[in-house]
């Protein structure tokens, strides 16, 4: 229903909100001068070397170019395959495990013709590569049942804006929208503040929570709403796409208060997660850095991610892989004859 009433009052984009004290005439909203050109900002950092790094290459079971497939990566493929026939990898016969091997290898066919395309030059690859490095050397040394009472409530009091319930306001609205009706704006908006009972046409919207579109009204307009008092009336705004006028009512407000630290204590503990990464990153990059001053955080932790292999991943290396072909605009079948001229293969165990 207030969903519905909402949209019946606003039932359109494009309306300036004027919440605070009411001009004497409506105001159309200005137009926006048009914005300067704006750098792009800071660019992510990525791999400038030489040399291709390929990552820990422990017990290969094939060679393929400068990289190869692990035991663990072979591995993976051969639990996929069991899954997908509902077998045990054990179960596997031998020219299914063949199939696992053949396909790990194709795999790493099209990642060694990523690679030296240069994916690692590529902003978005390299910062996918970083994040997950990131996490992986942070959020599996985390412990959350081990935070203690005495660190939960130290946090829980210093940040007590995160354990607060939102201000919320109770409104209704006019929408005006016969030229009649717009003229009496003014005269109307006067009305509802002497005595809003006295007007007509009010839809009531409920609750409005601040930081939530809330009773179907967009941030925008919710944002203002909140910072209003209880028993104020807006000033007429004006919405120059569906050519109306709108007046707001706060009937009621409820203020920001603390949660009770029991009550809390579920989201302290989850918030509290985020800062131990945090502590355990920074702490990462120190150790990282040592006496090279001049490197980003994001360098260091991109530089650390690619010598522990952390591109070789199974999603990363998947992504890398597939985006040779994107690349190229090749299927499988047309880029991997290229790519065994390019990068010759050795299979190392008799499966």
């Amino acid at each position: 229903m207030l969903v519905a009433a909402a949209v019946a009052l606003l039932a359109g984009p494009g309306y300036t909100a004027v919440l605070a004290q009411a001009p004497k005439k409506a105001q159309s909203r200005p137009t926006a001068p048009k914005a300067a050109p704006q750098s792009a900002g800071p660019k992510r950092p990525v791999y400038s070397g030489k040399d291709i790094p390929q990552g820990l290459l422990e017990n290969l079971v094939a060679k393929v170019g400068a990289g190869g497939v692990t035991r663990a990566e072979y591995d993976v493929r051969l639990l996929g395959l069991a899954n997908q026939n509902r077998k045990k990898p054990e179960g596997l016969t031998p020219e299914e495990r063949k199939k696992a091997l053949d396909a790990a290898v194709e795999d790493e066919l099209l990642f060694q013709g990523a690679l030296v395309d240069g994916v690692l030059r590529d902003e978005d690859m390299c910062w996918r590569i970083t994040s997950e490095y990131r996490s992986s050397e942070t959020t599996p040394r985390i412990a959350p049942n081990s935070f203690s009472d005495e660190e939960l409530m130290a946090y829980y009091k210093a940040s007590p804006a995160k354990f607060s319930t939102p201000v919320q306001v109770c409104a209704r609205g006019l929408r005006l929208l016969t030229e009649q009706e717009k003229q009496a704006a003014d005269g109307l908006r006067k009305q509802a503040v002497t005595n809003p009972e006295k007007v007509k046409g009010w839809i009531e919207l409920g609750w409005v929570t601040e930081g939530q579109n809330s009773a179907g009204l967009p941030l925008y307009l919710t944002d203002g709403l909140v910072k209003m008092k209880k028993g104020q009336v807006s000033g007429v705004i004006v919405d120059e796409h569906m050519d109306a006028k709108f007046i707001f009512h706060v009937t009621d407000r409820k203020e920001r208060e603390v949660i009770p630290y029991d009550e809390a204590k579920k989201k302290v503990r989850f918030e509290y997660i985020s800062v131990r990464q945090n502590q355990m990153e920074e702490n990462l990059v120190a150790q990282l850095r040592g006496g090279n001053a001049s490197a980003s955080k994001e360098e260091l932790l991109l530089f650390a991610a690619l010598k522990a292999g952390t591109h070789r991943q199974p999603l990363l290396h998947r992504a890398i892989a597939e985006s040779y072909l994107y690349r190229r605009k090749l299927t499988r079948e047309q880029a991997l004859p290229e790519l065994r001229k390019r990068f010759p293969v050795q299979i190392l165990t008799a499966e």
